[in-house]
């Protein structure tokens, strides 16, 4: 199975939505998916984001411009380390998931 880069193509056909806008949930775990993930930036309503179990190296900034996102799951990646964790008062998010065996993380 070939890795899985985020285009708006792959998000209207995983989720059903023409308008990315109107998205409010993604479930896209294990879908071999990599980095970078700034197509998620068009999604400004997502609510609700699982991309658990799938090739992300790095925790990308984008996901954190989405400013209704309450639940994220990027547990079973490969990431290994995270830094510069946003301002919770910047956001809705409530439920960070990172998961995995060796993670480090940096304020």
């Amino acid at each position: 199975m070939s890795v899985v880069h985020l285009t708006p193509q792959f998000l209207r056909l995983t989720s059903g939505e023409f308008d990315l806008a109107t998205i409010f949930q993604l479930l896209l775990s294990k879908k071999r998916i990599r980095s970078p993930l700034d197509t998620l930036e068009r999604c400004g309503n997502l609510r609700f984001l699982d991309l658990s179990r799938n090739e992300i190296t790095s925790l990308d900034t984008c996901l954190f411009d989405l400013l209704l996102l309450e639940h994220l799951d990027l547990s079973h990646n490969k990431i290994s380390r995270v830094e510069g964790l946003p301002n919770p008062s910047g956001n809705n998010l409530r439920t960070l998931r990172l998961f995995s065996r060796n993670i480090t993380v940096n304020k």
